[in-house]
């Protein structure tokens, strides 16, 4: 990684750096001190200053090509605009599950959409992560206390498409985060893992009504949610991918 404040720096979110919010912000700051109380993908962080991504998207051939390659593929790719000591600003859409030759696409794409952003954050951030076909999603909000966690969970993952999404609500409470609300949706439609990106399933009959995930593990990610909070000293929530009945932790951020 360079010295230079206006090049390009990447890490592993594990690296001790991205604990430093004025790195990429406290989106990753969270992540990378949850990442030993969960197990979280492979995931690389790269910032720099937007003039500088400006000027690289200027070079031909494939400007982007040395960065998209930290992650081996497929990846999902997440950019924001930071300003340290503010909240991280989203900049365009989530793409999952991107194949070879697409991360730089996808890089391009959500560089010119940045460009549109507050001036004030002066700074672009990236996150390549590796892809999860997960079975479930689920989104955990959890504070310090673990009295309560609310938890949506979701069948496949997390990504709105044309059609919208059907998330079971569960509302988890006390020390042994016991069912206090289990509310299963009617799920018709769900978002899924496809060649190069994602795609929208007919859900059938007998799947549609059942339960996402059974109540043990659903309190397995609420206890890491608390943990999490616990560990950031704030409220949070916490996003997890489950595959293969395991939890995976995508990204958390402190709530406020």
């Amino acid at each position: 990684m360079t010295r230079d404040e206006d090049a390009v720096r990447w890490l592993p979110v594990t690296d001790e750096r991205c604990g430093d919010d004025r790195f990429a912000g406290p989106g990753i700051s969270a992540l990378h001190r949850a990442a030993d109380l969960a197990a979280v993908p492979e995931t690389v962080v790269l910032t720099a200053p937007l003039p500088h991504w400006r000027d690289l998207a200027r070079r031909r051939p494939d400007p982007l090509a040395e960065y998209a390659s930290l992650v081996e593929e497929p990846v999902s790719l997440r950019a924001w605009r930071v300003r340290p000591g503010a909240d991280d600003v989203p900049v365009g859409p989530v793409f999952v599950n991107l194949g070879p030759g697409t991360v730089t696409e996808g890089m391009l794409e959500l560089l010119a959409l940045a460009e549109d952003g507050p001036p004030e954050f002066p700074r672009l951030a990236f996150s390549l992560q590796r892809f999860t076909a997960a079975e479930a999603t689920v989104l955990a909000q959890a504070a310090p206390d673990g009295e309560r966690v609310r938890a949506q969970a979701f069948l496949g993952l997390a990504e709105q498409l044309a059609e919208p999404l059907y998330p079971d609500l569960v509302v988890l409470v006390g020390p042994q985060l016991a069912v206090h609300e289990y509310r299963v949706a009617d799920k018709p439609t769900a978002t899924v893992a496809a060649d190069g990106g994602s795609r929208t399933e007919q859900i059938g009959q007998l799947r549609r009504r059942a339960p996402v995930l059974r109540v043990k593990v659903l309190q397995e990610i609420g206890a890491l949610a608390v943990s999490i909070a616990r560990r950031l000293a704030v409220p949070v929530t916490a996003e997890f991918a489950v595959a293969g009945g395991k939890p995976l932790l995508l990204r958390c951020r402190p709530r406020p």
